[in-house]
């Protein structure tokens, strides 16, 4: 009896320090992350990889996204979708780093910034390329604010969905003008 007793109190200690060691890459919400939400920034990237204030989590993704939620009834229907498609893929491109040990605060930085352009153009579902310039285009402006613009990171990303969406821009303005 008291082995058996034993043996079911070491089986609830090692299911409760399961609890309290959870790591964020075994949680099922940092592999999935939510959508229309931003708790993975600070509940999985930050608790894998500890950057603090000035790094990716904390200072851009969660920091941006939660700006364009507040921003959320500023965009029409197609950008508010488009907002929300781009945000959950923004995180679901980072779900792999919570698994990487070795990575470095920058190097979760530059990895983030490099799923920004696809996210902002292939997020499943409306792309910026193809939302209203007189609402949407001017709302993320309006959340990211025109001092970001000038930062290299932006600066490159908006040169990629440049290249992205310019094909798409032209092949409009050709049926428009030319489809008669």
């Amino acid at each position: 009896m008291l082995k058996l007793l034993g043996i079911q109190l070491l089986l609830f200690l090692q299911f409760v320090h399961s609890l309290y060691n959870a790591t964020p890459s075994n949680l099922s919400y940092c592999q999935s992350p939510e959508r229309q939400t931003c708790t993975f920034y600070n509940n999985c990237l930050e608790m894998a990889h500890p950057c603090g204030a000035n790094g990716y989590a904390m200072n851009f993704g969660s920091y941006y996204c939660k700006r364009f939620a507040a921003f959320a009834n500023s965009f029409s229907p197609n950008g508010e979708e488009w907002m929300y498609n781009t945000m959950q893929c923004l995180q679901l491109q980072l779900v792999p780093v919570l698994n990487n040990a070795t990575i470095s605060c920058s190097q979760i930085k530059e990895y983030a910034f490099a799923s920004h352009s696809k996210c902002y153009v292939h997020s499943g579902g409306p792309s910026i390329c193809t939302l209203s310039p007189f609402t949407d285009w001017l709302t993320v402006l309006r959340v990211i604010g025109v001092t970001q613009l000038f930062k290299p990171q932006i600066i490159h990303n908006g040169f990629s969905i440049l290249g992205e969406c310019l094909p798409l821009w032209l092949q409009r303005l050709q049926e428009l003008f030319f489809s008669h």
